[in-house]
């Protein structure tokens, strides 16, 4: 996000909390490109349109509390994450990583079944870090996490993920 992209977001977001329709359009606008990206990591494609609906009645329903339009991406993208969860849940898909979409296609084909040892919260921060490519900080935005817990969590899961492989490679 370079910062142009910051401040004409920060723009909008201030002129929107003050009721202002053609702001709120243009931040649609601005931020539909990333947020249908970030949707389309964790839901089939057939929910991203949907997803992307409630994260912008989510928003505009709440901006008003937003107290700095600085931390707008942050609070985007943890309404998104879990909006994307509750379309999950609502649909039965308890696991945003064991869709087939999954970035899972690249990967070996032992890779899920190994990662899928993993308890859910450790999962997802795997997931989000080593197959979707997002930096601890940003994981850490996403879910609304300090950084050392998203470096506990990745820590942990690869102490268990080497573990298991292990004993594996050992039987």
């Amino acid at each position: 996000m370079d910062d142009l992209f910051r401040a004409r977001s920060e723009l909008y977001v201030l002129r929107a909390q003050r009721g202002d329709v053609d702001a709120m359009n243009l931040l649609i606008s601005l931020w539909l490109p990333p947020l249908s990206s970030m949707l389309s990591r964790w839901l089939p494609p057939s929910l991203v349109g949907e997803a992307v609906q409630q994260v912008w009645l989510d928003v505009f329903g709440s901006l008003a509390s937003l107290n700095d339009p600085a931390l707008f991406p942050a609070w985007i993208r943890r309404i998104a994450f879990r909006s994307a969860a509750t379309l999950l849940r609502q649909r039965r898909m308890c696991d945003p990583i064991a869709q087939e979409e999954s970035s899972y296609e690249l990967a070996p084909s032992w890779l899920p079944i190994l990662v899928g040892l993993l308890g859910p919260t450790h999962r997802r921060v795997f997931t989000m870090h080593y197959l979707e490519g997002y930096s601890v900080e940003e994981i850490g935005e996403c879910l609304g996490l300090p950084v050392g817990t998203i470096k506990s969590r990745l820590h942990t899961s690869r102490r268990l993920l080497r573990r298991r492989l292990s004993n594996a490679l050992e039987n």
